[in-house]
């Protein structure tokens, strides 16, 4: 609770400062983040920021906030007065969401996948290490990402020392996203009622309600945006004295934001020239520099410890990403076919429904219209990785959750306003989103999840165009209002029980313990986990290295913190660069050789136990422990092709422990020694038809082993490969018309006894 009281102190201290209550939260807000930013920098030049130091600081930061609070001289909190039935019931809806959310978030662990994959993870070794300072991983997301929410949540995970406080920090973002809104329209000259408005509608964004129960960034990104705007909003009054001051009150939040996604980059710079613009029009140059300077000066600091960090590390200020075929995020081309094909596919996210139909026939159009653009919806320039574009409804799914009223009602108002509404208060941000959204669209590939992206735009923009609404007549503004709430309240309520954290659909997040809730989007990798973590106590390893680029290693990571006392990670590379006890490899059914490097004196051997993943242990450790033949069932090669992960078998083994032959061939490629190998074999039959499968050994002559199923629906045989120094090959191959025939529960190489 120590942040929080901090916090507290930082609030009363605003409010004695003059501020109205919602505008001395948002100021406390920023001083806050900015000093945990600030001293956990500070603690890591001399790797100081461990649990216990940070227990330290926080308990003397406490002390003197009471201090703080029992002195400061009460002054009157100036709380916005509710008022009519109208403003109440608003109040109650915006209290529910904000009720529901709260407890999903202290009751659920953190179980998003982005979250265990890197948001997590990196806390911890952080707190291991005692410092900020890059670490040799094969995970760069662990290291080049903007670093503030995850600095912020790892507070909570030293002070706890546990996950149960981890979701808290986009929690607050989200109520704090409500404030922002209600105080920049009024800051735009909009009514009580249109900032009411525009605070619900926020709430109501799918994508920032379901991520108030994460521990990722992007609703915590788009707070800090939207504060920084209100506060933008203040300069375009031309009474306003424009001092230091004020300009390094606009300056905290925006670098705050930049400190939070690398996607601020790209918000940020519009709403800043087109709020500014007016002011320094009326301005001298003189005068400008002599306001900003500090301001700028301010920024740079706060953000240079995690620039710096990265061109040490990768020789460029922003990192490198190096997974998803070399982390090409940005887009490779900028024709305008590219624009045009990105904005039909990010409007698609928030253009599905329930309608089946509706969504194949709008699925259908798109493609029409990419055939007519002459570009390919899946064209590699502009699509990340190898995301396949489709269209799907799942308004429970946070990342994919559109916003198909805010989309509708919103788009057509917010254009019309940056086109002809030159006297109204809001065309600045109104033109500032759109100039967003270009930008957004012609610098990132598209991307399935991008709606979670595109949060700070729905943010600005619902704001820009209430405040138009409010300037209509009060009845016309009344029944807008009215109409847009409704209708966002029924685009939210397919989604109201988010699907990875359920509070009333069965099960729930109460049925089920806190550790089966956080496999839940994946429960088999909870028996894979609690197995390696078994296997990895047994072998006495007390230096793990976890090799992890798309997987979640911080299950994996908590398990063994709790079993192995004073336990260390590391980040996957090979034990040559890292020295190790253990390497755990958390590759997702991929490939494993039987053997691998092992710091150049040694060779490491794989076990397993029974998934597709597996540890390397020295050879000579594996000797010791009699596990030689302890192995994954479908592991012990370096390669494989026409042999992909079962879809049919997934429901009944999980991920990684089943593959099957699509095309009626495939093909294996194992490494060798020159020892002798075996590969042992065990299939089923899923189809009526009685298929025969040879096996080739490419490397072997002409040697080949038929094995012919019969009427047996499961066989099981070891056989003798080659073993030829180097790199062997097996080849698979159904000789019967009927193709996948066959799903493989075990293509296991293993040393021949």
């Amino acid at each position: 609770m120590l942040p929080l009281v901090v916090g507290v102190a930082l609030f009363r201290w605003r409010v004695s400062r003059g501020r109205d209550a919602l505008s001395a939260l948002l100021e406390a807000a920023a001083i806050l983040a900015a000093t945990i930013w600030v001293g956990t920098n500070l603690l890591s030049v001399c790797d100081g920021f461990r649990p216990a130091a940070l227990r330290v600081a926080w308990t003397f930061a406490g002390a003197g906030a009471l201090v703080a609070l029992w002195r400061t001289r009460a002054a009157r909190t100036r709380w916005p007065r509710i008022a009519g039935a109208g403003e109440w019931s608003m109040v109650l809806l915006g209290g529910v969401l904000l009720g529901i959310t709260l407890v999903r978030a202290l009751a659920s662990p953190p179980n998003t996948v982005d979250v265990l994959n890197y948001h997590l993870p990196r806390q911890l070794m952080w707190l291991q290490h005692g410092n900020l300072a890059p670490w040799a991983t094969v995970n760069d997301r662990q290291l080049m990402m903007p670093p503030l929410a995850e600095t912020i949540g790892a507070q909570f995970l030293a002070l706890t020392g546990d996950d149960y406080w981890a979701n808290l920090p986009q929690w607050a973002a989200y109520a704090g996203l409500a404030v922002a809104l209600a105080v920049l329209v009024r800051r735009l000259g909009g009514s009580r009622l249109a900032a009411g408005v525009a605070a619900l509608l926020g709430l109501l964004l799918p994508m920032a309600y379901h991520e108030a129960t994460n521990a990722k960034n992007d609703l915590l990104s788009t707070f800090w945006i939207v504060a920084g705007t209100a506060e933008l909003a203040r300069w375009r009054n031309v009474q306003f004295a424009a001092t230091r001051c004020a300009a390094a009150w606009l300056a905290l939040p925006f670098a705050l934001a930049w400190l939070t996604k690398s996607t601020a980059m790209l918000f940020v710079p519009p709403v800043v020239v087109a709020g500014l613009w007016a002011w320094s029009r009326r301005t001298s140059w003189r005068e400008q520099v002599r306001v900003f300077a500090p301001a700028a000066l301010l920024a740079l600091v706060l953000v240079a410890p995690f620039h710096a960090r990265n061109l040490a590390w990768y020789g460029t200020p922003l990192g490198r990403h190096r997974a998803e075929d070399g982390g090409a995020l940005a887009m490779e081309t900028f024709a305008p076919a590219a624009i045009a094909s990105n904005a039909l596919r990010h409007a698609s996210l928030h253009l599905v429904s329930p309608s089946a139909t509706w969504n194949a026939r709008w699925e259908w159009l798109v493609r029409r219209a990419h055939e007519g653009l002459g570009i390919s919806p899946a064209d590699p320039r502009t699509t990340l990785w190898k995301l396949p574009f489709q269209i799907s409804y799942a308004p429970d799914n946070e990342t994919s959750a559109g916003a198909p009223v805010h989309f509708l009602f919103g788009l057509p108002l917010l254009v019309w306003l940056a086109l002809v509404g030159r006297r109204s208060p809001a065309r600045w941000l109104a033109v500032a989103t759109l100039a967003g959204a270009v930008l957004f669209g012609g610098a990132l590939k598209w991307q399935p999840w991008a709606a979670r992206l595109e949060l700070p735009l729905f943010a600005l923009g619902g704001a820009a165009v209430v405040t138009m609404a409010a300037a209509w007549s009060n009845g016309v503004a009344r029944r807008w209002g009215v109409a847009a709430l409704v209708g966002a309240l029924a685009a939210w309520w397919p989604g109201a029980d988010t699907g990875a954290r359920p509070l009333w659909h069965v099960p729930s997040i109460f049925s089920a313990s806190r550790e089966i809730n956080q496999y839940r989007f994946a429960p088999a990798r909870a028996q894979r986990d609690a197995k390696l973590a078994d296997l990895l106590v047994r072998c006495g390893a007390r230096r793990v290295s976890i090799y992890s680029v798309h997987d979640t290693p911080y299950a994996l990571m908590r398990r063994l913190q709790r079993a192995i006392p004073g336990v260390e990670f590391s980040g996957g590379v090979t034990p040559v660069e890292t020295p190790c006890d253990a390497l755990a490899m958390l590759a997702i059914g991929a490939p494993l050789p039987l053997y691998a490097e092992w710091d150049g004196r040694q060779v490491a051997r794989l076990v397993g136990v029974g998934f597709g993943d597996g540890i390397y242990l020295p050879e000579v450790r594996v000797h010791e422990l009699g596990w030689w033949n302890q192995l994954p069932e479908l592991g012990g090669w370096a390669r494989q092709d026409g042999l992909p992960r079962s879809d049919w078998a997934m429901p009944v083994w999980g991920p990684g422990v089943a593959r099957w032959m699509p095309s009626g061939r495939g093909q294996i490629d194992y490494l060798s020694a020159g020892r002798r190998l075996q590969l042992r074999v065990a299939l089923r039959r899923v189809t009526a038809e009685r298929p025969r499968l040879e096996l080739a050994f490419a490397s072997g002559g002409k040697e080949f082993v038929a094995v012919d199923a019969g009427a047996e629906e499961s066989v099981e045989f070891t056989v003798n490969v080659p073993s030829n120094l180097g790199v062997n090959r097996v080849v698979l191959r159904d000789n019967e018309a009927a193709r996948g025939g066959y799903v493989f529960t075990r293509l296991q190489f293993n040393d021949a006894p």
